[in-house]
């Protein structure tokens, strides 16, 4: 049945859907995510409620569970040094959807289910749990990352196998280890007995995820709510020329080279081998939230430190507000989440022109684009950052807040929604 789309707009806020949204964890940016779109959905006045993975003991096993454990660990790292070239590549090799035997108890509170997400689901459900789906009028699969298009990826690295039928996985250190297209090919028969809208976060996501040979229903664009209420600008505490305040877009440093955290470091080296242009520069202050707290760096040109992660939608706002620029400089990211926080606070960024930066990120309007995730390019940025004005900035800052507000906001998200809802009516 079609109805003029004011008609649809007025039924959609009129109908009160049942939603359940299902992530592993309730922790991380895919539990952040999911949280904050349920929370959009709630403010649409629908029901909806997120599960999480819930602890599982067969009574067989009771006995031996720390073993069981143990064992499953020493597996786990068995088959990701052993089989697979890069540790981050992939996020499991065995269970990209759960293809185990059920092993986790998942309740929907008695709900008629209208609409359904599925998040970071990995570990989460098998394919026998996935029948109860084919009652549901509509599924939506949100991609944080690429895997919910690939045999086991996070993200390709460039690989465009996922575009086929991940055969010849770059990523395996034995080419006739073919898990990732066995995986591949279990996608393909869940997929095909049900009709999943795959869920874009920005356009370079949309762009990406829209080469998937998977048999999705469709592909639609729908931003992470970020909510402008709490993620708003505020007094800037220093407006002096003599240091520039940058926030690393990163809180796993160490761990995941895929953040560009080597590549901060050689930049700022970069500052000190040329320390002769910077002598009229501003002094450069870098912070980077970790849980490990290295000893600061303190050199004539720059400083770095590691600070205190910190955590809740209040907190996160009071740290953006204490900065000049955002250093975003990720390998390969198809956001990051921190980058629309940033921007909703009016933070301007240094920026790699890929995931949300391509949405948010104007040269020299709304931050400063840098051409690849290398030292030198990041360099570059911070030299054109140090000699931005006080007035460029405060324009800067007032435009990426403004292109947050229309791509990512509450409103942003819900006007979206209601239109991919009506499309799949």
């Amino acid at each position: 049945m079609h109805f003029a789309l004011s008609n649809v707009h007025y039924s959609l806020l009129m109908k009160k859907f049942n939603i359940v949204h299902y992530n592993t964890y309730p922790v991380g940016g895919a539990g952040i995510a999911s949280k904050r779109i349920n929370d959009a959905c709630l403010r649409m006045g629908f029901d909806t409620v997120i599960e999480h993975k819930k602890k599982y003991y067969h009574k067989l096993l009771m006995f031996s569970l720390p073993i069981v454990k143990a064992f499953s660990l020493l597996f786990k790292f068995f088959i990701l040094f052993i089989f697979t070239k890069r540790k981050y590549f992939f996020y499991s090799l065995f269970e990209p959807l759960g293809l185990r035997r059920k092993r986790y108890e998942i309740s929907v509170r008695g709900l008629q289910i209208d609409v359904i997400f599925l998040h970071w689901v990995a570990g989460f459900y098998s394919l026998s749990f996935l029948k109860v789906f084919k009652e549901t009028k509509t599924v939506f699969w949100y991609a944080m990352d690429m895997s919910p298009v690939t045999g086991g990826c996070h993200y390709n690295n460039g690989c465009d196998g996922y575009s086929r039928d991940c055969l010849n996985c770059p990523g395996m250190q034995f080419p006739l280890v073919e898990i990732p297209k066995s995986n591949f090919d279990k996608k393909i028969k869940m997929l095909s007995a049900l009709n999943v809208c795959l869920l874009a976060p920005n356009t370079h996501a949309l762009k990406e995820l829209s080469k998937s040979s998977l048999p999705w229903h469709s592909i639609k664009l729908l931003p992470i709510p970020i909510d402008e209420s709490i993620f708003r600008p505020k007094n800037f505490v220093n407006s002096e020329k003599h240091s520039l305040k940058f926030l690393f877009g990163s809180s796993d440093f160490s761990s995941n080279s895929r953040k560009g955290g080597d590549i901060l470091i050689s930049a700022l080296k970069m500052i000190d081998e040329n320390s002769d242009a910077w002598n009229n520069m501003p002094h450069i202050s870098v912070d980077i939230p970790s849980d490990i707290l290295h000893p600061e760096v303190v050199t004539n040109n720059y400083s770095l430190r590691f600070i205190p992660r910190v955590a809740g939608d209040y907190m996160l706002a009071d740290l953006y507000n204490n900065y000049h620029f955002f250093i975003n400089c990720p390998r390969d990211d198809l956001g990051p989440m921190m980058l629309a926080e940033a921007s909703m606070c009016g933070l301007p960024s240094i920026s790699v022109k890929s995931g949300l930066a391509n949405d948010l990120v104007v040269d020299f309007t709304s931050g400063i684009s840098i051409d690849s995730a290398s030292p030198r390019a990041l360099y570059n940025g911070l030299e054109r950052a140090a000699g931005v004005s006080f007035r460029d900035w405060s324009v800067m800052s007032t435009s990426v807040r403004e292109k947050a507000r229309s791509f990512c906001s509450m409103e942003a998200f819900q006007r979206r929604l209601r239109e991919i809802l009506n499309e799949l009516e």
